[in-house]
């Protein structure tokens, strides 16, 4: 620690980190107070301290239901490795202005699940639409994964390119019809 600063009975002091810290590993605070006789007050303070230089990871990444027709639903599930300071982001990224996913309530721990309801008026591209999620861990770490899998939407029906031809016209018993 860096000299101790004091104000009175209060004191500070600061710790610039090196960045080869134990990382996610509670480590203790210590203060001894030591008079100008040279007493010491013992160890003081039964606090600890984590450090985290690296951002949230993902896995077990899942899309699932996709591609879906208007009021299908779209499931995106995923396992962060550490505690985030808030609910992940999920969202479908279609230009400039993503669309949230919900998060559903079977979400438990560091596994979660987001859904989303298709409205009608996504874009039906073959290629899809993009999913993202954010997540920032408790020390402010952030992380946006693009997802490898996007979300598909199919809102036409099937048609016939021409009308079918029925041969015979007219069958007996025994003929085959195609």
């Amino acid at each position: 620690l860096d000299e101790a600063q004091s104000a009175g009975s209060r004191y500070g002091s600061t710790y610039t980190t090196a960045g080869d810290e134990p990382q996610r590993t509670d480590c203790p605070i210590t203060i001894v107070l030591t008079d100008t006789s040279g007493n010491e007050s013992g160890k003081l303070s039964g606090r600890s301290l984590k450090f985290d230089f690296n951002a949230p990871s993902l896995s077990n990444i899942a899309v699932t239901e996709s591609p879906v027709k208007t009021g299908g639903v779209i499931t995106v599930a995923f396992t962060a490795d550490e505690p985030p300071a808030a609910d992940p982001g999920v969202a479908l990224a279609p230009g400039d202005k993503p669309v949230a996913f919900v998060k559903d309530p079977s979400s438990n721990g560091l596994n979660y699940a987001y859904t989303y309801t298709a409205t009608g008026s996504e874009t039906e591209d073959p290629a899809g639409l993009g999913v993202t999620v954010d997540l920032t861990d408790e020390a402010g770490n952030d992380r946006s994964v693009r997802l490898e899998r996007n979300a598909l939407f199919d809102f036409t029906a099937p048609r016939l390119k021409s009308a079918p031809v029925v041969a015979p016209a007219v069958a007996r018993s025994g003929m085959t019809v195609t």
